[in-house]
């Protein structure tokens, strides 16, 4: 599958499920939804995919990514529940507030 230089592309369950490390050049990636453009899909080099929101928080200068939930596993949640929580997450942002870090256990994103 080619994924253009910006990776930003309409996400679906299908598509969330068949990428893989493979797919990038190499290394963790990550790749943009056009439906709402702050959530991603990040992918480790073992092929983990989790849900993330990424941008710039209030009170900080830097572009970061906050965790939102993994695509499989216990802590699994549908493309739909993620785009549902990245929206809320980005009117809270909206209004100076910063989403809190609850529940995100992995250091990685």
């Amino acid at each position: 599958m080619a994924i253009g230089p910006v990776n930003r592309v309409r996400l679906t369950s299908r598509l969330v499920e068949r990428l893989n490390p493979t797919d990038g050049a190499g290394g963790r990636q990550i790749i943009y939804d056009s439906v709402v453009p702050a959530l991603a899909v990040r992918i480790t080099e073992t092929g983990h995919k989790r849900f993330v929101l990424a941008g710039r928080f209030p009170g900080s200068r830097n572009q970061t990514r906050r965790y939102l939930g993994d695509v499989t596993g216990p802590r699994a949640i549908t493309l739909a529940e993620a785009r549902r929580k990245a929206r809320a997450w980005l009117a809270k942002i909206g209004d100076g507030n910063r989403p809190q870090r609850r529940n995100q256990a992995s250091p990685g994103c």
